[in-house]
């Protein structure tokens, strides 16, 4: 158990050397890969935004653009680009269509859930960083309804809760 707490006890999921970043977001780009720097992330307050279901419709949900194209990644695409290209994940298919990148993140994150159980049954003997960081602290990145508690009058001590997706959204 140390072991593990040792290895997967930090919340660092991305990678910081710039090696590491340019192999982890690689896409089609008029820049080589060697010369490419790291997606830009949005601003502060545009990360704000993201977090209210207006503000993500109004931004399409673009959390960070390459800075030579006009390549944009949601967060769900981040953790997937970085899932597959950096730790090895293999690519999932989605609805019969390979590389279909908008959907693949709840697959991905099924396969985290997957490598660790095997750690904790002993099956695999070095801890899954990345598989526990993806699978149990990566986010939707705009709230689903049970992100809210409801404050509408009336609701008191109740379990109802609310969100974007619901149509009676607080």
């Amino acid at each position: 158990m140390s072991i593990y707490t040792e290895h997967c006890g930090s919340t660092q999921f991305f990678p910081t050397e710039k090696r590491l970043i340019r192999k982890a977001f690689n896409h089609q780009c008029s820049v080589p890969q060697p010369r490419r720097h790291a997606p830009h992330v949005i601003s502060d307050q545009g990360l704000q935004d993201l977090r209210n279901r207006e503000g993500y419709k109004h931004r399409e949900g673009k959390i960070a653009l390459c800075q030579h194209c006009s390549k944009t990644w949601t967060y769900e695409q981040l953790v997937s680009d970085c899932l597959v290209n950096l730790h090895g994940f293999p690519e999932p298919e989605v609805g019969g269509q390979s590389g279909l990148k908008c959907n693949r993140l709840p697959v991905l994150k099924k396969r985290c859930y997957s490598k660790c159980v095997e750690f904790q049954m002993g099956l695999t003997e070095v801890p899954p960083c990345a598989a526990v960081n993806a699978a149990y602290q990566a986010h939707e990145s705009c709230h689903v309804s049970g992100c809210f508690r409801c404050q509408k009058a009336g609701k008191k001590r109740k379990r109802h809760v609310c969100g974007p997706n619901d149509k009676s959204y607080c």
